[in-house]
């Protein structure tokens, strides 16, 4: 028995991460029907509507934002908040076994590791928020190459695939973060509020110093104080990244996932 909950069990992961998979299958029902109402649905009716804008200096046809050229203007907006909010709020929930009482007696009474436990919920909860996400983008590559890839149209899947990398990138990040916080406090809404500042904080640590910096010493340059200070956390990396043109090298792919990076 102690050999069993000393040890990482693959076998034991594997089905427990299905098992809570299982349970959340309603809730990714759910959000992969709101991401494709504000997601997918939204690319589709945009690049078969008539009423584009084209270039005429680059011979292209704007429909939609972002680098990967995907994003209407509801969908810049909506995805983002749903996707952070999902990554956030997940790994609090599925964690929540751990701050009570009666779950932990259970749960520990299984001939499973804690170590095994906790990385069966998190694998549950990256799932969750990603397989939905997934297959809205499986129908954007779908509805693109349907729409043809004629001269004048913007169509780059290798954009889109690195911009679901993206978000898994940010996602495990934010659920790393969160999981961090969860194994030290005691309950499921200090999880949540120091989990919040965390992810903000190198952010606004490097935002205040610099700041302060450049009030009290004499020649400090803080150039491009507000650009490095946003690749510091996760969330608003995402939103630089999503800010930037298809067309822009300042909000390329790797310019935003290397600072993540360290993290960890």
């Amino acid at each position: 028995m102690t050999t069993t909950t000393s040890f990482f069990d693959k076998k034991r992961f594997y089905g427990l991460s299905g098992q809570f998979l299982k349970q959340n299958r309603a809730l990714m029902g759910f959000l992969a029907l709101v991401y494709f109402i504000f997601f997918s649905l939204q690319y589709v009716i945009q690049i078969f509507m008539n009423n584009t804008y084209y270039d005429a200096a680059t011979n292209a046809t704007y429909l939609l934002n972002g680098p990967s050229n995907i994003y209407a203007p509801v969908s810049l907006v909506l995805v983002p908040m749903i996707a952070c909010i999902v990554a956030l709020v997940l790994p609090v929930v599925q964690l929540n076994y751990m701050h009570n009482k009666r779950a932990v007696d259970v749960y520990h009474a299984l001939p499973v590791s804690r170590g095994t436990m906790l990385c069966a919920h998190i694998a549950a909860a990256f799932a969750t928020a990603m397989i939905p996400l997934l297959l809205n983008y499986a129908v954007i590559l779908v509805a693109g190459f349907g729409r043809g890839l004629s001269r004048n149209f913007v169509f780059m899947p290798a954009a889109i695939l690195g911009d679901a990398l993206m978000w898994g990138a940010i996602t495990f990040t934010i659920m790393a973060i969160v999981t961090f916080v969860a194994v030290q406090v005691g309950s499921a809404f200090n999880t949540f509020v120091l989990g919040l500042e965390f992810i903000f904080a190198g952010s606004a640590l490097y935002l205040t110093v610099t700041l302060l910096c450049e009030q009290y010493l004499l020649g400090w340059n803080g150039r491009d104080v507000g650009l490095r200070a946003l690749v510091l956390s996760p969330v608003t990396a995402m939103a630089r990244y999503l800010a930037a043109s298809w067309n822009d090298p300042s909000g390329q792919f790797w310019d935003i996932l290397l600072p993540i990076c360290l993290w960890f």
